[in-house]
């Protein structure tokens, strides 16, 4: 037959044909497995990262769920730190450093109003006139009792004793207001210092979360002069005042009940009743603000009446 014909009859034999699909089945069955392996292997490497990334994403909610209680929810009315001393007094200046060990206030150093107090007497801090070496000299004003060399003290945002009389020398009232969740505390100004006797204007001012009524202190003295009856609250979770149900601040979704009580303390006096929303800061950049303005809001729809800002 020859080498050429013998080949060509091997290549058709029964014999042959049974052993090329044996080693083509094992190719494949080779084939099939490593393919089989590495799906194994990707399904391995997908599972490991889609644990790690649902671990990832639990841990940080965890984590900024502890952030949102603490810097947003949680109730704290945590006196201030002590967190500077006082070097020198002068006529109309003060010297201050900070203490050892304490936070840095850049505060401090800034020109701008702000108060300074040991918890009892207060005085009012202006224009820094120099600094060097740790120690800060500023304007100063005493406005209640009188410092010493020596003593501890913080800086404090109000910038003004945290009663009307006190900053401005009004006269005014400490009234209650019967509300939903209890009785809440206000300040209540006439501007001829005496009680309302017909239709007035009025105005009812409220406050951010984390603030008091003293944050409304810069404004009282203007609305006296102006002739406005003034109006300054407590609402639920205020440091003295009832605290709300849930435990935190609610940022208006409850509060709201508190400025309609005040709103309608005010209504059988009031011809036009008006609500500044906010002395903190704008109602635009604040979530502090927020909450006053979504109280604010809930309580003058309820009240058909019109906010004033």
């Amino acid at each position: 037959m020859g080498i050429v014909g013998h080949c060509y009859y091997s290549l058709r034999s029964p014999m042959f044909r049974q052993r090329s699909q044996g080693f083509v089945q094992a190719i494949n069955t080779g084939a099939a497995m490593g393919i089989l392996y590495r799906n194994k292997l990707i399904r391995y490497i997908l599972t490991g990262v889609v644990v790690l990334a649902v671990l990832a994403i639990a841990g940080g909610g965890w984590y900024f769920s502890d952030v949102l209680e603490a810097d947003g929810l949680e109730i704290d009315h945590t006196p201030p730190e002590l967190n500077l001393s006082i070097a020198a007094i002068g006529e109309d200046t003060i010297t201050l450093k900070l203490l050892d060990g304490a936070e840095e206030d850049e505060n401090l150093s800034i020109s701008a109003r702000w108060g300074v107090t040991n918890g009892e007497d207060y005085g009012q801090l202006g224009d820094v006139i120099s600094g060097s070496g740790g120690l800060v000299t500023r304007d100063f004003v005493q406005m209640v009792g009188e410092f010493q060399v020596g003593e501890q003290v913080y800086l404090e945002r109000t910038a003004f004793p945290h009663d009307p009389f006190s900053a401005y020398g009004l006269d005014y009232q400490e009234v209650v207001i019967p509300a939903p969740i209890g009785n809440l505390g206000a300040w209540y100004i006439s501007p001829d210092l005496s009680e309302p006797d017909g239709p007035e204007v009025w105005a009812v001012l409220v406050h951010g979360r984390t603030a008091g009524r003293d944050t409304s202190i810069k404004l009282l003295n203007n609305l006296a002069a102006l002739g406005i009856h003034s109006l300054t609250i407590d609402y639920r979770n205020d440091e003295g005042a009832p605290p709300s149900k849930s435990g935190y601040y609610d940022f208006g979704v409850t509060e709201w009940e508190d400025v309609e009580a005040a709103v309608q303390y005010a209504q059988p006096f009031a011809f036009d009743t008006r609500m500044p929303t906010c002395w903190i800061s704008g109602i635009d950049s604040s979530p502090n603000s927020h909450s006053a303005l979504v109280a604010a809001s809930f309580a003058l729809k309820n009240s058909g009446k019109f906010i004033s800002t």
